[in-house]
Parts: C-alpha cells; structure tokens; sequence
C-alpha cells in the first residue's frame, strides 16, 4: 500500500491524503460503485463527502468521509443525513450501508421519471 500511496503522490496530481481514502474505497464511489478510474468522465467526478454532512454535525474525520461520485454526492445524497436512520453508535460501515440504499432508491425514482419524460419527449 506504501508503494501505492508514493507512487501516486510522486506524479504530483495526488495528495498522500486522497490516496489512502481512495484505496480505503478501492477507487471507486462508496454509494454507487462507480469506478473513479475508468474514464475521465469517472475521473472527474472524483468528490470526497462527509457521510454525516457537517451542518448536521457530523465531524471533519477519515471515518466521516466516503469517496464519491459527484452524481451521487451532490445530485442524490446533497446534505442528507443517514444518521437519521441509523442505530445509536452506527458503524462507518452502517452509515455506507444506508447511504447506498438511499442512493439506490433514488435513482430508482430518478430513472422512472426520466423514462415518462423519455416517452413524452418522444412520443411523435
């Protein structure tokens, strides 16, 4: 992991930082899957999200932070709070959990509004 961490910040487009977060998240969005590193379109949505937003009190910590797609972070999941559903003394782990089926829902309900809008745009 150590050669990982240097070889990535050594191409100066990295800080050491956002490296171990993104081998926490195995480069990819915690809420959706998303590889960051497979495209530049992927690469450019690359955002770091306090999984309890911080105007909900959440604190400016590692565990307090998921790696993000843009989409989900601020299209989906904005500044809601997961904690809301969870148990007292959640896990990071418990938050993701929520978070993902939150995220999923919405796109569920995103995707069928696109589908009528599909079929009215379309519809001649």
């Amino acid at each position: 992991m150590q050669k990982i961490i240097e070889s990535l910040v050594s191409t100066g487009q990295w800080g050491e930082h956002d490296v171990v977060l993104g081998i926490r998240a195995g480069f990819k969005c915690e809420y959706c899957d998303k590889d960051l590193l497979a495209s530049v379109e992927n690469y450019k949505e690359w955002q770091k999200d306090h999984i309890i937003p911080t105007s909900k009190g959440g604190a400016d910590i590692n565990d307090n932070i998921a790696i993000s797609c843009k989409t989900c972070n601020v299209n989906i999941k904005s500044r809601w709070n997961p904690a809301e559903l969870a148990e007292e003394n959640a896990t990071r782990e418990d938050l993701i959990k929520i978070v993902r089926k939150y995220v999923k829902n919405r796109r569920t309900q995103m995707l069928s509004d696109i589908c009528l809008f599909r079929e009215i745009a379309f519809s001649e």
